[in-house]
């Protein structure tokens, strides 16, 4: 992906970019019919964690994680009974796995599909970090507490 400032310059006055650099000025944006990773803007990852620990202060009892192929974990805090996991907003079926940061099986080897509600029952007595295991792609999970 080109950067702003060499698109110019290959665009500039009396110029005729290559081939090459018209394709990678295409690639260069997002088409209106592709999905923007999360990963992609700015800081969202880190204004939703802020979001979702407010959430969690204030008693409220759903989360929302977007997890994608470089971000795959979920902090539950201490003291959290988490009753259901509801994977949103994917295509196709992903065969997942959620660990405890010490690798012990959480949920084992299951395959999902879009909306599809994991009901694992599960109390955390210590602040646990979930890794999801198979994820290709940007996706929304929602965490459901109590």
């Amino acid at each position: 992906m080109a950067l702003l400032n060499t698109l110019k310059t290959w665009w500039g006055s009396s110029r005729v970019p290559s081939v090459e650099q018209r394709h990678e000025t295409l690639d260069s944006f997002y088409h209106k019919e592709e999905s923007i990773p999360i990963s992609a803007i700015t800081n969202l990852q880190n204004v939703l964690n802020v979001l979702n620990a407010k959430a969690d202060a204030a008693g409220v009892t759903n989360n929302v994680v977007f997890i994608g192929p470089g971000v795959n974990t979920y902090t539950v805090p201490a003291n959290t009974l988490i009753s259901h996991i509801t994977f949103l907003s994917f295509s196709g079926t992903l065969t997942i796995n959620i660990k405890r940061a010490d690798n012990q099986e959480y949920v084992d080897d299951i395959d999902i599909t879009a909306n599809d509600i994991i009901d694992c029952k599960r109390y955390f007595s210590t602040e646990t970090l979930l890794t999801f295991n198979g994820i290709k792609e940007e996706t929304i999970i929602r965490i459901t507490k109590g």
